[in-house]
């Protein structure tokens, strides 16, 4: 018999299984951690920054330090990067992965966003060689489209720095408008 409509009744309650708390288990969120096991693969991101002035030097638009032997054996990672070129003038920008520069071209001479796609991975068995793929957008047009023709042959058993450069005539600017590095599992 049910009592009213609360379902205070002894027929509801009389026969129902005991309810318990859930239990959560601790996660681990440290994202650097050196061959760590999670999840979530975002290792750097950087948000929009102010136009930069132009100096007729390479100048860092965005970089990041992976940490030591966070890229294991045919494991990799993936960088993504967003700039506005702000005046009608080619822009000179530069993929630099450790010591080597994987690409270096020029944009159109016109005020476009500019986006690229850089991938790389370790060989089988290897944390010194890598294979890689990289291509840069301007607006509709692809600027670079390497498919791996530069040798990289960096150790992630070490640190090693990642960056994106851009070199522009003095009082032209440009501006960074997103960075990513995100692990290859």
């Amino acid at each position: 018999m049910i009592s009213d409509e609360t379902g205070s009744g002894s027929l509801v309650f009389g026969t129902s299984p005991s309810l318990t708390t859930p239990t959560i288990d601790t996660i681990n969120w440290q994202l650097t951690q050196a061959a760590s096991s999670n999840i979530v693969t975002l290792l750097n991101s950087q948000d929009a920054l102010t136009a930069v002035t132009g100096n007729s030097t390479d100048q860092t638009l965005y970089t990041y330090t992976i940490p030591a032997n966070t890229i294991q054996a045919r494991k990799g990672f993936h960088i993504k990067f967003g700039l506005l070129n702000n005046n009608a003038v080619g822009l000179l920008i530069k993929i630099t992965i450790g010591a080597t520069t994987l690409y270096s071209t020029t944009s159109a001479a016109s005020a476009n966003n500019i986006q690229g796609d850089v991938y790389v991975t370790n060989k089988a068995g290897v944390q010194n060689a890598q294979n890689n793929i990289s291509m840069i957008f301007d607006a509709g047009t692809i600027l670079a489209n390497n498919t791996g023709s530069t040798a990289l042959a960096e150790n992630f058993a070490n640190a090693v720095t990642v960056k994106v450069t851009v070199n522009v005539a003095a009082s032209n600017t440009y501006t960074p408008k997103f960075w990513m590095v995100d692990l290859i599992q």
